[in-house]
């Protein structure tokens, strides 16, 4: 399945939260209006090979370096850091979780 929006991303990636069927369009874009209210919404994407800045419409910016080409994944490297109010607490996530490979 590919994500075509970034709740379908989010949901993809983190499921969805309590239960595991697919949300219907309507939750969808209550949170789409809830992520704008808290100014997770984007003005601006300046993306090239060395960065990604992403305006918000709350006034904030989020700056990564690298990504190359990868537009999509910069952007949701730059809404998780956002969210995570920076990269310490987003780090601590993921470095604090057990990753298990199951290649076949």
């Amino acid at each position: 399945m590919t994500a075509t929006t970034l709740i379908d991303a989010l949901n993809e990636a983190f499921g969805t939260p309590g239960f595991s069927e697919k949300i219907s369009d309507r939750e969808n874009k209550l949170r789409i209006v809830e992520l704008e209210r808290l100014g997770y919404k984007p003005k601006k994407i300046i993306h090239n090979e060395n960065a990604t800045i992403v305006l918000w419409n709350d006034g904030t910016k989020t700056v990564i370096k690298g990504q190359g080409d990868d537009l999509f994944a910069a952007f949701c490297i730059c809404f998780a850091k956002k969210y995570c109010h920076g990269s310490t607490v987003l780090n601590q996530l993921f470095y604090c979780t057990e990753v298990k490979n199951d290649c076949k």
